[in-house]
């Protein structure tokens, strides 16, 4: 039996494309299946149906998701596996498990879940990685600013690296930039048009280098 473990990180995942994966997986089992199971878990409620539209059709209050698992197998007479492919997608991962007699099918549905994944790569998921960095910058530079406006009694140093300081402790939470920025974006709703979180996302990085940049301007000033 062979097999491919992989771990995908940075994504955005929306209906369509859970409809499109579904779809795309049942054609690489051409000769058909024996099991398939569509389960999602939720804070309130948990779902298993055999298509991705029952989950989708029973799951429409649903704002809040833990896990979304997919599974699909083909088995011999004997019950043994010939083939199988096993999905879990939650908020910090995108993780395939691929097992299968035939190794070139094991490598060839390992290719094409690597190009499914490759187009659905998160720009803001990969910014809120530097994050940590970020915000390391800006409380280490602004301790250093305040003590040096404290020093000097300069009002206007004191209240802007105040800010700034509060900034970077706030950019320092894990858990809360995680909650706000998951590493993996899985929605059961369609895709919007403009991506509010992305664009926020985007204008709050470039306002943290910003911010940054005149922390180290401020210390040599």
């Amino acid at each position: 039996m062979y097999k491919s473990e992989k771990t995908y990180l940075s994504l955005k995942i929306y209906k369509e494309d859970l409809l499109e994966l579904e779809n795309l997986l049942l054609q690489k089992f051409s000769e058909g299946i024996d099991r398939k199971n569509i389960s999602l878990r939720t804070p309130n409620r948990n779902l298993s149906h055999e298509t991705m539209q029952e989950i989708l059709n029973h799951s429409q209050t649903v704002t809040k998701i833990d896990t979304l698992n997919i599974s699909i197998s083909k088995f011999a007479e004997d019950y043994s596996t010939i083939k199988s492919i096993r999905i879990y997608i939650t908020k910090s991962s995108f993780s395939v498990v691929i097992e299968a007699l035939d190794e070139i099918w094991v490598n060839g549905m390992a290719q094409f879940i690597k190009d499914f994944i490759k187009k659905r790569k998160s720009i803001v998921s990969k910014l809120s990685n530097y994050i940590p960095f970020l915000a390391g910058g800006l409380i280490g530079g602004n301790v250093t600013i305040l003590a040096y406006a404290a020093k000097n009694n300069d009002i206007n140093f004191i209240i802007v690296g105040a800010i700034l300081l509060i900034l970077g402790l706030f950019l320092s939470n894990p858990f809360l930039i995680r909650k706000i920025i998951p590493i993996v974006r899985l929605s059961l709703n369609s895709k919007k048009k403009m991506d509010i979180l992305g664009i926020s996302t985007v204008v709050g990085t470039i306002f943290g280098i910003l911010s940054f940049i005149v922390s180290v301007i401020a210390l040599w000033m």
